[in-house]
C-alpha cells in the first residue's frame, strides 16, 4: 500500500480536529478501527462501510488494509498543511497519504432539533424497534425483571430510581441516578456509556437541553469522563455537546429513510451492542417526555 488515498466519508468534526490542530499521534487499533489522538480529541480511521460516528474518517480499506494503516501509524504520523494525513514513511510501500476528495461524503453529527412534541411521537417507534431485538444488549431490560446479570440488574435499578425521582419532581437527583451508569458494563464502550450517549442526544433533539434534568445530566457526563476509558469518553463528550452517530441523526431527521426496519439495521451495525444500548437511552428519554416527566 502506498500513494494517496481518498476517504469515502468523514465526520466534519473529525476533519476539523485534524485541520485545526495540525497534529495527531497513535492511540490504539481495535477491530478495524485506528484511533488517533489530536489536541482537540480522538479521531477514528475506520474500515470501508463502517457506521458513521462523530469521530469517523472512513477509508476504502478492508481488514488487511486497516492492519497496514495501523502498522504505518505506529511508525510515524504527520498532518500535512492541507489537512491530509500521512501515515508511515515517505518511501514507496512504506506509508500512504489519506485526504478528502470531491467524492468524499461529509457527515454532520449535530443531532437534528425536532422539538418535544415530535420527539414524544417517536416513543412508540423506538419501543417497537427494541422489541424486535429482544435480548440484545440493554434491550433485555425491557423484557421483564432482570436475570442474574449484575449489569442488567444495576441498569434496571437506576432506571427505576430515575423515573421515580422525576415523578417526585427531583430532576437533578434523577440525573444523578443515571450518571451512575458511566463505565458500567464491558466492551470498548461500556453499555452504560452508550445508554447515556443516546439519552443526551435525545435531550438535544427534543430541545430540552436547557431543562434542570438535562443540565445536570450533561454537566455530570462532562465531569465524569475519567470514569471510563478514553474511547468511550470521547463519544460521551461528543454526546454531551449534541453530537451523535448517523443512526441517531437519521432517527431524528424525519427523512424517508427513517423507517423502523431500516433504522434498526443501522443501530445493529454499531458495535456489538453499542447501537442498541444507545437506542435504549433514547427510548428512555422519549418516554420521560411522552409521560410529561420532562
Amino acid at each position: 500500500m502506498s500513494g494517496t488515498v481518498k476517504f469515502t466519508a468523514v465526520s466534519d468534526l473529525a476533519v476539523s480536529r485534524l485541520t485545526r490542530t495540525g497534529t495527531a499521534v497513535f492511540h490504539s487499533a481495535y477491530r478495524n478501527t485506528l484511533n488517533l489522538m489530536t489536541p482537540a480529541g480522538l479521531i477514528a480511521l475506520q474500515r470501508a462501510g463502517s457506521p458513521l460516528s462523530p469521530l469517523s474518517l472512513i477509508t476504502p480499506f478492508g481488514t488487511d488494509g486497516m492492519e497496514a494503516l495501523a502498522s504505518f501509524a505506529r511508525k510515524r504520523i504527520a498532518v500535512l498543511p492541507d489537512g491530509s494525513l500521512r501515515l508511515g514513511g515517505e518511501a514507496s510501500g512504506d506509508g500512504c497519504i489519506l485526504r478528502c476528495g470531491p467524492q468524499t461524503a461529509v457527515f454532520d453529527p449535530r443531532v437534528p432539533s425536532i422539538g418535544r412534541f415530535a420527539a414524544a411521537a417517536l416513543a412508540g417507534t423506538t419501543r417497537s424497534m427494541l422489541a424486535s431485538v429482544e435480548g440484545r444488549g440493554l434491550a433485555a431490560v425491557y423484557s421483564g425483571p432482570p436475570s442474574g446479570d449484575p449489569v442488567m440488574a444495576a441498569v434496571s435499578g437506576r432506571l427505576h430510581n430515575a423515573r421515580s425521582l422525576l415523578t417526585q419532581k427531583k430532576p437533578e437527583e434523577a440525573a444523578a441516578a443515571l450518571l451512575g451508569l458511566i463505565g458500567l458494563g464491558g466492551g470498548l464502550t461500556p453499555s452504560g456509556d452508550d445508554f447515556l450517549c443516546g439519552a443526551a442526544a435525545c435531550l438535544y433533539a427534543a430541545d430540552l437541553a436547557g431543562t434542570d434534568f438535562a443540565r445536570a445530566l450533561l454537566a455530570g457526563i462532562r465531569s465524569s469522563l475519567s470514569g471510563t476509558n478514553d474511547i468511550s469518553a470521547a463519544f460521551l463528550a461528543a454526546a454531551a455537546d449534541g453530537l451523535a452517530s448517523d443512526a441517531v441523526c437519521t432517527l431524528f431527521s424525519g427523512t424517508k429513510k427513517a423507517d423502523p426496519s431500516g433504522l434498526i439495521r443501522m443501530f445493529l451495525e454499531i458495535g456489538h451492542s453499542s447501537g442498541i444500548d444507545s437506542l435504549c437511552g433514547i427510548d428512555t428519554v422519549l418516554h420521560y417526555i411522552k409521560d410529561n416527566l420532562l
